[in-house]
């Protein structure tokens, strides 16, 4: 059994502060959360406006992309061609220091030809046989020619010859 002292007016003013502080924890929270969500409602929108930015740019910037990798190709293949052409100029140096090394003193080479087929073409004249000869032996001894053909020999005052050989394959 309760029995209660206070009288009847305190006991209500008792409730009706507990049920005020509840209401006005009840108002802060949801005023709380209203606050939050606004909040996030604005974060939403600002982001939305952010990616909308940056798909305009995306647009404006693809085909500058499309363009850039065009071009990387064509710097590659560019390269390519530079690297090849050193590669020829290379082989080329090798080939006529070659034949620099190789013909003798009395023979002069007048045309070298390369086809693009690996076949070289020489023309020249030489003082005596002997030289012709000496000089068509260093080409057969040569590891750059091949298949080396002595195609004609005329005689004036000095011999014209023209020579073909074919080229080994180039040394990396």
């Amino acid at each position: 059994m309760r029995i209660n002292f206070l009288p009847e007016q305190k006991k209500g003013i008792e409730i009706n502060l507990k049920s005020i502080l509840l209401f006005l924890l009840f108002m802060i929270i949801v005023a709380g959360l209203g606050g939050r969500y606004f909040y996030l409602q604005y974060r939403i929108n600002a982001l939305e406006n952010e990616i909308n930015g940056i798909n305009s740019q995306l647009k404006i910037l693809r085909p500058a992309q499309r363009e850039y990798q065009s071009l990387v190709k064509k710097i590659r293949s560019l390269e390519d061609t530079i690297k090849a052409i050193e590669e020829a100029d290379y082989f080329w140096y090798s080939l006529l220091e070659e034949l620099g090394n190789i013909t003798p003193d009395y023979v002069m080479l007048q045309n070298v030809n390369l086809s693009e087929d690996n076949k070289i073409n020489i023309i020249g004249i030489a003082r005596d046989e002997k030289e012709l000869m000496v000089f068509v032996n260093n080409l057969k001894k040569s590891e750059l020619f091949e298949m080396v053909q002595l195609l004609t020999v005329r005689k004036s005052q000095d011999l014209s010859f023209q020579i073909k050989a074919g080229v080994a394959e180039r040394r990396k």
